[in-house]
This record gives structure tokens, sequence and C-alpha cells, in this order.
């Protein structure tokens, strides 16, 4: 399955992932724009080393529909609420 493209319907239903995780996966992607690699899954609240290990076989990502930063056109509050930007580093680069 491609996780940057699956609905919850789809991710609930992978081994060890219940209705909780799913939400915190969705609403991190959302963050992101988008899983670039796998290892981003391991930032997911409550994702677990050993879940993660099960999940790589079912999971695939493709980075191709990664949604970008316009970072030439973004405003400091919608770059402040990504989950790589704090207020200082966002107000650096604004």
């Amino acid at each position: 399955m491609e996780i940057n493209s699956a609905d919850s319907l789809s991710i609930v239903f992978l081994k060890g992932i219940g209705p909780f995780l799913t939400k915190r996966i969705i609403n991190y992607r959302s963050m992101l724009g988008g899983f670039h690699s796998m290892n981003q899954l391991k930032e997911v609240y409550g994702m677990t080393d050993s879940l993660f290990l099960v999940l790589t076989s079912q999971i695939q990502v493709n980075s191709n529909t990664v949604i970008k930063i316009p970072i030439n056109a973004i405003d400091f509050n919608s770059l402040r609420k990504h989950p790589y930007f704090n207020f200082q580093k966002a107000q650096a680069i604004i």
C-alpha cells in the first residue's frame, strides 16, 4: 500500500494499526505534506520500532506525491505549523 495516497480505512486494516494510530498517521502526513521516506513514520507518536519493522513490508512511499512548501510565498504562521520548523527557524526563513 502506498501511504501517501491511502485513506484511513486502508491504513486501519494494516497489522498492528488501530483507529487512533491511523488518525495520527494521517494527521502527521497532512502536516508534512506527505511522507518523503519510510523513516518519517517513526516520528508518528505511538509508532514503536517493532511496529515500524512490521509495517515496512506492507507500506511503500511514493515521494513524488509529496506537496512541497512554496518557500518564497509561504507566510510565517503556515511555516511554523510544519513539524520540522519551530518559531525561530520559521522567523529566520521569513
